[in-house]
């Protein structure tokens, strides 16, 4: 309840009345960070003038929902760097998860917390865009380990082409800019039974302006089946995927449910 984006009055008076009894609220913190929440967590704790939430507990949340705001719009300006570089060369990409699902969702760049940047590209792109992103400073890394990072690097042109092919996405960093960046031919690996290819995706996009900048997004209807998809593959694990599906549903109020089946079957 305390992860609510946009509280009801009636709910309002639940967590005013939740307030009223013993909290332990490291646990609080300590929750809500693992579930990735605590932007939302404090913005809902602000509504309350409240004597029973520790002043040393609020002060930690403003200051988190200070530092996360500066890293959002921070991200946010990097990643307009980054699209003003697809547009150079004419290379058609779909930016998700990060700044734009934040603004999509909540509306509000800063009621979500994320790390790097995702980006969607053409399967017939995906080699060309990881040589453009090299030539601006990135350089490939794994988040599992130094050992498999080290092993791309080592690749030659042909063992690269076909690992990269076999790949849904490639984990790109810039440590000059201290972004990084997942570039995706696929929102899910061949693993789950999503379709691979991503052309069900690019046949239906919309247009959206982000920073001042027109930019193509999911339609509505494959957004919800992507993150249904996202948080299925981490078996639910975070409250936050649940949130912003919640917020998504809550933004679109005009979705086509047998568009969604259609795709889900």
């Amino acid at each position: 309840m305390f992860c609510y984006s946009y509280q009801t009055k009636k709910n309002l008076i639940r967590i005013e009345r939740l307030l009223q009894k013993p909290i332990n609220w490291e646990y609080i913190l300590e929750i809500a960070a693992y579930h990735k929440v605590l932007p939302l967590l404090f913005i809902n704790l602000s509504k309350f003038n409240s004597q029973a939430i520790p002043h040393k507990i609020f002060s930690t949340l403003q200051k988190y929902y200070y530092l996360n705001t500066q890293h959002s719009l921070l991200m946010a300006s990097k990643l307009v760097n980054i699209l003003n570089i697809f547009t150079e060369h004419n290379i058609p990409v779909i930016p998700f998860k990060g700044p734009i699902l934040a603004t999509i969702a909540y509306g509000d760049i800063s009621r979500r917390s994320f790390g790097d940047l995702d980006l969607l590209v053409h399967r017939k792109d995906f080699l060309k865009t990881k040589q453009i992103l090299i030539n601006e400073g990135f350089e490939p890394y794994a988040d599992s380990n130094e050992k498999e990072a080290a092993y791309l690097k080592s690749l030659n042109s042909q063992d690269e082409e076909a690992y990269l092919h076999s790949h849904w996405e490639l984990h790109l960093i810039n440590r000059k800019e201290q972004v990084t960046l997942d570039v995706h031919q696929g929102v899910l690996s061949k693993k789950f039974s999503l379709p691979y290819s991503s052309e069900w995706i690019w046949n239906d996009t919309i247009t959206i302006n982000f920073a001042g900048k027109q930019i193509l997004s999911f339609s509505a209807e494959n957004l919800i089946i992507i993150l249904c998809s996202q948080g299925s593959k981490d078996c639910w694990l975070f409250l936050n995927r649940i949130c912003d599906l919640a917020e998504v549903l809550r933004t679109y109020t005009d979705v086509n449910w047998e568009k969604n089946l259609a795709v889900g079957y």
